[in-house]
């Protein structure tokens, strides 16, 4: 089973991400902060693109989800508390833009069509 290929790996990742467990999605996350992985995360989970990341890093990934039966509880309980949402709110004002006549004259010309 170690020598899967790369895509049949990025298969049985996939499944054991639809499973919804946090443990895998702990794994996941501290494999994106080891290497420092582009990724998006939002409400619905975590974004990564396994077809761009390299044989190590999907073969750490693949072994990590394969190896983690033995992973207890514990590690999804410190992944909930350390992940708390910070919510800022930020309050947008419009600022005032002032112009002079030579401004207000480029703004003229640069809505105005020019045939040649």
């Amino acid at each position: 089973m170690e020598n899967n290929s790369r895509e049949i790996k990025m298969i049985i990742i996939q499944n054991y991400l639809n499973e919804q467990n946090i443990k895998y999605y702990t794994i996941l996350s501290n494999i994106i902060e080891k290497y420092n992985l582009e990724h998006s995360t939002n409400m619905n989970g975590i974004f990564l693109n396994l077809t761009m990341l390299d044989d190590d890093i999907l073969n750490s990934i693949y072994f990590n989800f394969i190896n983690s039966d033995n992973v207890t509880d514990v590690i999804q309980e410190n992944f909930k508390d350390s992940k708390t949402p910070n919510v800022e709110t930020n309050k947008f004002e419009k600022d005032k833009l002032i112009l002079d006549i030579f401004d207000k004259f480029l703004l003229k010309q640069s809505r105005s069509n020019i045939t040649i």
